[in-house]
């Protein structure tokens, strides 16, 4: 009677440890993908926070172009009956392009700047990713090993429990 109650709460032992050790794996993978998913959201978000940013700044400095360019036409339109007024307009057009060359300039600067920070990002993402992969491991490498510890003593116990 003593045997069976024995064998019973050993297999019942080994049942909550399997058991254990599936949710634990469960729970596990279920992390890593919250992760994952997060991870992919906070690059989604990034990107089309910036592409918003510079779709605004590049609409802006477009709308500034093309009213500094109407002015320019009309100022030219004006200029050809005096021909001073038409130089020194000719020349505030010239510096108003270049003044949008330079915006330009920065524009182009500001989207290499967020190319080199979004792979900045990507590679500290998969950093996390593989640190948090190991980490994973590292516990289910643990949790086996306890298993296969425990998986033994209760071995030892049937043994025990037979020579007696």
């Amino acid at each position: 009677m003593e045997g069976i109650l024995i064998v019973t709460a050993v297999v019942s032992l080994a049942a909550g440890i399997a058991i254990s050790y599936w949710l634990m794996e469960k729970r596990l993978a279920k992390q890593k993908l919250e992760h994952k998913k997060q991870a992919s959201q906070a690059i989604s978000e990034a990107e089309r926070s910036h592409e918003s940013r510079m779709q605004q700044r590049i609409e802006s400095v477009r709308s500034e172009y093309e009213s500094q360019l109407q002015e320019s036409r009309q100022i030219i339109a004006q200029s050809e009956s005096l021909q001073s007024q038409y130089e020194r307009e000719l020349e505030e057009s010239r510096q108003k392009i270049a003044s949008l060359e330079q915006n330009e300039a920065t524009s182009k600067s500001l989207q290499s700047q967020y190319e080199r920070e979004l792979e900045e990002n990507r590679q500290k993402i998969a950093q996390l990713e593989r640190a948090s992969e190991e980490r994973s491991q590292e516990i289910t490498k643990f949790l086996g090993q306890q298993y296969e510890i425990m998986w033994k003593q209760v071995q030892l116990a049937e043994l025990a429990q037979i020579e007696q």
